[in-house]
């Protein structure tokens, strides 16, 4: 976490890939197995509402397109960029698509909000539990890397030499994530606001608009060539950009007013330290709002506009 940029701990993005790779597998391994003895499934009739949640939630699996600049700055042959991308967005498709369609499938309505939970215990899932923990790992690495040298340069750090001041920065940032994970037990609605919200600007709205706006630039100086966007090309950005305002409006809209419901708020267990199950007392708890839930939604609304921010 300490380390300048991600070519300085590039092993960490081939054991990421690896420890997704055969998650995945064993995944999709493990839920064909109990389609051939589950029961017939339910599948509920979608709506408005549940579509746009889903874009949330589907965006904020693209949360790492901002890192990109960093990862091609940090290249041997840049303009193998697109190639690089292109590659590795089509090979995850192959993986997640048959994970997706294939717990819903198995599972329909009983699908928990992570998949895992709703395959039969056995050893293998307690690997794949363990295999995506070690993703997270070391992924959080490369993603969290681009924020990291953004705050560095805001504070005047130099990015390129080690000491006390980076550190610094990292830790703090690094307490500042832990604290709003443990301040969010359940954190799939807040998943869908910042996915509908700031990662459908980071990943469709800004890369386009930044990149019409590179491509229209004039200057004398020979290290920028002139370039311009064909016609196509220009219709494709501004669909993109329409599609990404309107999607991640509506879907900031429904993600919200999802949050906006009683049974969303769990208070955080720094809040009462002694209180048990705090999933299942929320259900059975009365109309009447209780100094536990005041101070949950405090903390809720707090870290909603930091996280957003």
């Amino acid at each position: 976490m300490w380390l300048g940029t991600p070519d300085d701990f590039w092993p960490a993005a081939v054991l990421a890939l690896g420890t997704t790779i055969t998650a995945c597998i064993l995944l999709i391994i493990l839920i064909a197995k109990d389609a051939g003895v589950a029961v017939h499934a339910n599948y509920p009739a979608t709506s408005t509402t549940k579509f746009f949640l889903a874009f949330g939630t589907i965006y904020f699996s693209f949360g790492g397109a901002a890192s990109f600049p960093t990862f091609q700055n940090d290249m041997k042959n840049r303009n193998d960029f697109p190639k690089a991308a292109t590659m590795g967005f089509a090979f995850l498709l192959l993986l997640y698509l048959p994970v997706a369609v294939l717990g819903y499938v198995t599972y329909g309505d009983k699908v928990e909000e992570d998949v895992i939970d709703s395959i039969t215990p056995s050893t293998i899932k307690s690997i794949i539990q363990i295999l995506l923990a070690l993703h997270m790992l070391f992924a959080f690495l490369l993603v969290i890397n681009a924020t990291s040298q953004e705050f560095e340069e805001f504070f005047k750090i130099l990015t390129v030499k080690f000491g006390w001041k980076r550190m610094a920065i990292r830790s703090s940032m690094m307490l500042f994530i832990v604290f709003v994970a443990q301040s969010i037990p359940k954190f799939g609605k807040v998943l869908n606001l910042v996915g509908g919200s700031a990662i459908t600007l980071t990943a469709s709205v800004f890369p386009c608009i930044f990149y019409y706006r590179l491509c229209s630039l004039r200057s004398h100086d020979l290290k920028w060539p002139e370039r311009r966007i064909p016609i196509h090309e220009k219709i494709y950005l501004i669909v993109i950009i329409v599609y990404g305002i309107l999607g991640g409006c509506m879907s900031t809209y429904a993600a919200v007013k999802d949050i906006a419901e009683p049974k969303s708020f769990v208070p955080p267990c720094y809040v009462n330290l002694t209180a048990e199950n705090n999933d299942s007392k929320v259900d059975d708890e009365s109309p009447k709002e209780t100094n536990r839930e005041r101070s949950g939604y405090s903390l809720w609304i707090a870290v909603i506009l930091l996280r957003v921010e």
